[in-house]
């Protein structure tokens, strides 16, 4: 469709529509500078895991995201309707990724209405309607806010983006390569009867713990004493998990999201105090937040692990800088699935228990691998 230069009136509004896993997306075309093909990316190493990398714009070095991990949406292999929307960001060019670019359309404000519950839970702040035509629905995107640098941490890659003009690709090249031979970093990761459950649960940890302590020990006895090599190297198999009931679930609790994130964490503080001050200088309404982001994401994700492990990865590494254990992870382990059971009521069935039980495990394994 060809863009025009004649006036919009107030009541109008001209849009940028496109596809992001399988639905329509929309943002105001004041902040779409231009759209390109997909082209070929230089990596950077230290970025974020929706960080794919720079490209060269006519002498501007330009870092490309992909809108899709960053409102953590599945992702689909790119193909030749796969775009780059090169976007203007607090006076900052961005490129980012998305399926295909649809057309560019024009509509009246009356057509914009709030969104739902359900459809905001990944982040309402980023939303800011739907676009109601007689036969499709058109999500509208606040790019500004879903890619601001205080929500999305844009100097993480500032600062590679710096470093790649200062000193050249061939030098970022071997910074990446550096950074490959260095040994991987762990990451840091309402009534008496809810009483009596809560200490119930903590006396289950602390078991849970010391029984691991001693299958840990008996587990390294017997690798001494065993002289197979076929059975020392035997591992467990992966668990698999449940995703059909995982996803099911999930999209039960979604209309009490940020209700269901605030239990959580009243939840975990009176299990365990001591977990208490790791946030002590933490605004909590910003870590809620994003601990739902952490859920959805991992959700719309357990059928795609390469976008899921990279992400996992990221947040471990996050969660390390802040002081995060071992100990601490069964700590929040128990304190969701308690918070779980709470909301679930008589849903929570010992196969929805189990479901969510091993799908938290192996979000731990891929935090601290």
């Amino acid at each position: 469709m060809t863009m025009t230069t004649e006036t919009i009136s107030q009541t109008e509004q001209q849009l940028v529509v496109f596809d992001l896993a399988s639905e329509l997306y929309g943002v105001d075309i004041g902040v779409v500078r231009e759209i390109i093909r997909m082209q070929e990316l230089t990596q950077l190493p230290q970025t974020s895991f929706y960080v794919e990398g720079v490209i060269n714009l006519r002498g501007k070095v330009t870092p490309v995201i992909d809108l899709r991990k960053r409102l953590s949406l599945p992702v689909s292999e790119q193909d030749e309707d796969t775009r780059i929307l090169v976007v203007d960001v607090e006076d900052q060019d961005i490129g980012v990724i998305v399926n295909s670019v649809v057309e560019v359309l024009r509509i009246s404000s009356g057509s914009i209405e709030p969104t739902s519950s359900v459809m905001t839970l990944a982040d309402s702040s980023n939303l800011l309607g739907i676009v109601k035509l007689d036969d499709r629905l058109i999500i509208l995107l606040d790019l500004a806010q879903a890619l601001s640098e205080d929500d999305m941490d844009l100097a993480s890659y500032q600062a590679a983006v710096e470093a790649y003009n200062q000193k050249g690709l061939k030098a970022a090249e071997k910074v990446e390569a550096k950074a490959e031979e260095e040994p991987g970093v762990e990451e840091k990761p309402k009534t008496q009867a809810k009483d009596e459950s809560r200490s119930e649960s903590k006396a289950k940890a602390k078991t849970r713990s010391a029984s691991k302590s001693k299958s840990d020990a008996e587990s390294e006895r017997e690798q001494a004493i065993d002289t197979e090599p076929e059975e020392q190297n035997e591992q467990e198999p992966a668990v698999e998990l449940n995703f059909e009931l995982l996803e099911q679930s999930f999209a039960k609790l979604a209309p009490r999201g940020e209700e269901f994130v605030e239990s959580f964490y009243d939840r975990l503080f009176d299990m365990y105090p001591e977990m208490k001050p790791m946030f002590a200088k933490t605004d909590m309404k910003k870590q809620r937040k994003k601990f739902l982001e952490s859920m959805v994401l991992v959700v719309n994700n357990l059928r795609n692990p390469d976008v899921l492990g990279p992400a996992l990865a990221n947040l471990g590494e996050r969660h390390k800088e802040l002081g995060a254990e071992e100990a601490h992870y069964a700590m929040v382990g128990d304190a969701l699935l308690g918070t779980f059971e709470e909301y679930f009521e008589d849903d929570w069935t010992p196969e929805l228990k189990s479901a969510w039980s091993d799908a938290y495990d192996a979000v731990v394994a891929g935090m601290t691998a």
